[in-house]
């Protein structure tokens, strides 16, 4: 820490009218550092006469977010430069909408901070990684901090190619769709399974997209509640760059039908995976024999082969490991459990209403009100 910074520590603690702000974790001000040295790597790739690139913060919105709050008091000169995504889907209420923050020069300094501003900015930024990162272990609830965006173009310019990425066709539709490209749960789940081309089509007017990386495994009972004030390790980046696309690679893509069916299933399978493994949770499954993250995708996907979505592919997934005979999970193929599949469909084809779940245990025992043979394991 240099001279310059310790005296100015020392005169903001004998201001009186300074206040104490919670210190982040050394880790998450780990995190801004890494972030601030990708970003200046990514600056000195530039060609000469390149309009240099900008760092945005992505958010998910900006009404009701407690870091739109803090962004303006903090700085309030983003918070009136930032770009609401200009989606038709929220005409007339453009602060519920996604929307791209410049972040100020000094939370991103090349090399050390030299100055007190410096230090201040990246330890707000850093304590809103740490919030972000306790959001993220909760799954399931709303994530307010995106990503941290890297463009040569405006604020209000990669707003609305943002908003082009959002208007998705689903493979075979004909309806579009707004599509979370912004919540990293998404991005997360789709992006290794995009090709090269379809990755630098995703990012557009966007030279590097760095997240938080989100969970996604077994969820342990004791973990289904953080406390408000619970340390959370700091998660590593995701990070995302603009591929290179190999010369002869060529593929014929628009961006509003972006992603095939298996991909359009992996950019939405963090939903439904997250309630399994909260449903696991909840009843007392140890982590150790929940599925991990490979046979989860395994098991949504073959669940998602026989059209099951929502709350039926949730009761797919539990079943297969509850019912199991031996690990890892129900094989469907077997000539036994093939049989009640087809059964328990029918049932659900017969009545939407009905869950997977019931079905499933009505065709398994049949006229019998307990799991005779085939108890949950």
């Amino acid at each position: 820490m240099t001279i310059r910074i310790l005296s100015a520590l020392e005169r903001d603690l004998l201001n009186p009218d300074s206040t104490d702000a919670a210190v982040p974790h050394p880790d998450y001000m780990a995190r801004c550092r890494e972030l601030a040295a990708g970003y200046h790597a990514l600056r000195r790739r530039q060609e000469p006469g390149e309009r240099p690139l900008r760092a945005y913060l992505l958010f998910d919105i900006w009404d009701g977010n407690p870091l739109a709050t803090q962004l303006s008091e903090a700085w309030p000169e983003a918070a009136a430069a930032r770009a609401a995504v200009p989606d038709h889907y929220y005409a007339g209420r453009e602060g519920e909408a996604p929307c791209v923050v410049p972040l100020p020069d000094n939370v991103l300094p090349d090399g050390a901070t030299d100055t007190l501003a410096e230090l201040r900015a990246q330890e707000t930024l850093a304590g809103w990684l740490e919030d972000a990162s306790r959001r993220a272990s909760q799954r399931l609830v709303r994530q307010y901090f995106c990503a941290v965006l890297f463009s040569a173009d405006s604020a209000a310019w990669v707003a609305r190619y943002l908003a082009s990425l959002g208007f998705q066709y689903p493979p075979g539709s004909r309806t579009a769709r707004l599509f979370r490209y912004q919540d990293p749960r998404v991005m997360q789940r789709v992006w290794p399974a995009l090709s090269a081309a379809q990755q630098g089509m995703w990012l557009g007017a966007v030279e590097g997209w760095w997240s938080l990386t989100q969970p996604w495994g077994p969820w342990a009972t004791e973990d289904l509640v953080v406390p408000g004030d619970a340390a959370v390790p700091a998660p590593p980046w995701f990070k995302t760059e603009r591929p290179m696309v190999p010369d002869g690679q060529t593929e014929t893509l628009m961006l509003s039908r972006l992603m095939n069916a298996e991909q359009w299933r992996h950019a939405h399978s963090a939903q439904t995976g997250n309630q399994a493994w909260m449903r696991f949770a909840e009843n007392g499954i140890d982590p150790h024999e929940q599925p991990d993250a490979d046979l989860m995708l395994q098991l949504l996907a073959a669940g998602a082969s026989h059209h099951l979505d929502g709350l039926n592919l949730e009761d797919f997934v539990w079943c297969s490991l509850r019912y199991r005979e031996e690990p890892p999970s129900i094989d469907w193929r077997a000539p036994h459990w093939s049989r009640v599949l087809e059964h328990t469909l029918q049932a659900l084809n017969a009545d939407p209403d009905t869950r997977f779940a019931s079905a499933f245990d009505a065709c398994l025992n049949p006229g019998e009100e307990d799991h005779g043979a085939h108890r949950p394991v």
